[in-house]
């Protein structure tokens, strides 16, 4: 008798299977849980290490890291709010290894919830060691803000197979404020300044992200985010 193909494992299973692999060595480590599939960890008083389990299309989830930041806001129903605390945490920047051309040698970074709970289960724990292990290389790397400055820089100079730097719209804003914060000269965008005393111009402005390399669809999300 053949087994049928498509097998949907519950949502309570799915995150009873994640808590057993990610979570526990999650927690090993000094996380907590702040959200469904995401976990948080302090690591400077304004630098939060996320890492998360999140669904993509086809019945599968795959997981990826980063940082909250304190200093850097979100909108909210057409307002800035702020998510300073481990529980309120979200990313503000993002490594998703789907962006990145991998080794075959690399286990896969799909986790299938349609082809039974065996199989997932199976799956969490071959990749459960390998991704902890890279995401906690990119976490290692930042130990100050000047440290989360230069991982920026070198983030929207990565060449990607999937999206760009400006294919996550909040790190435009992680890298103005993280410059800030280091009290320099404000990265800019804008490949011309404004004439003294005149109203911003959001032809200009996108035109000026077309030219620091944007490609126009990016440069119009961009400027719809922050309005």
């Amino acid at each position: 008798m053949t087994l049928p193909s498509w097998i949907p494992v519950s949502a309570q299973r799915i995150d009873e299977t994640l808590d057993a692999t990610f979570g526990s060595q999650l927690r090993a480590d000094g996380f907590q849980l702040a959200k469904p599939r995401m976990w948080v960890r302090a690591r400077t008083p304004d630098i939060a290490d996320l890492f998360q389990i999140q669904a993509i299309k086809g019945a599968t989830l795959t997981p990826r890291w980063g940082w909250s930041l304190t200093f850097v806001p979100h909108v909210k129903n057409g307002h800035l709010r702020w998510h300073r605390t481990l529980k309120s945490a979200q990313f503000d920047v993002i490594d998703d290894p789907l962006d990145l051309a991998l080794p075959e040698a690399v286990p896969s970074l799909l986790l299938h919830t349609a082809r039974g709970e065996e199989g997932l289960r199976a799956q969490a724990r071959t990749l459960c060691p390998f991704a902890v292990a890279q995401a906690d290389r990119f976490w290692q790397r930042v130990e100050a803000i000047e440290d989360l400055r230069n991982v920026l820089f070198e983030l929207k100079a990565r060449t990607n197979v999937r999206f760009d730097f400006y294919g996550y719209v909040f790190r435009v804003m992680s890298i103005f404020a993280t410059v800030r914060q280091v009290s320099e000269p404000p990265y800019s965008l804008l490949s011309r300044p404004l004439h003294p005393g005149a109203a911003p111009n959001k032809r200009l402005k996108l035109t000026a992200r077309v030219d620091c390399g944007m490609n126009r669809s990016s440069a119009r999300r961009s400027l719809s985010a922050i309005r």
